[in-house]
């Protein structure tokens, strides 16, 4: 069995709760939704979880220098060729 956790994490808004509740579950994957791109080598050393991959969906133009945000999914399992395409 896979264990699948999707979350939207608010940016950085909360990642001192956020990562001990997901080791608290231990998914095998991680989905996650308004994920900061500077935020995900502190979500896979806090988890664990070893592979990733990040799409970014927009720049905060309100706030200068603010990496993007966008989705990822965080995985235990290898990611053959992933990649990001958009659909528009």
């Amino acid at each position: 069995m896979v264990r699948l956790m999707s979350l939207n994490v608010e940016r950085s808004g909360h990642l001192d709760r956020f990562v001990p509740f997901v080791r608290q579950f231990a998914p095998d994957v991680l989905c996650l939704q308004e994920l900061m791109e500077s935020d995900v080598p502190a979500i896979i050393a806090g988890t664990g979880i070893s592979q990733s991959h990040f799409a970014a969906m927009a720049r905060n133009s309100d706030r200068p220098g603010e990496t993007p945000f966008g989705v990822g999914i965080i995985s235990h399992a290898a990611m053959e060729n992933p990649r990001t395409e958009a659909y528009a």
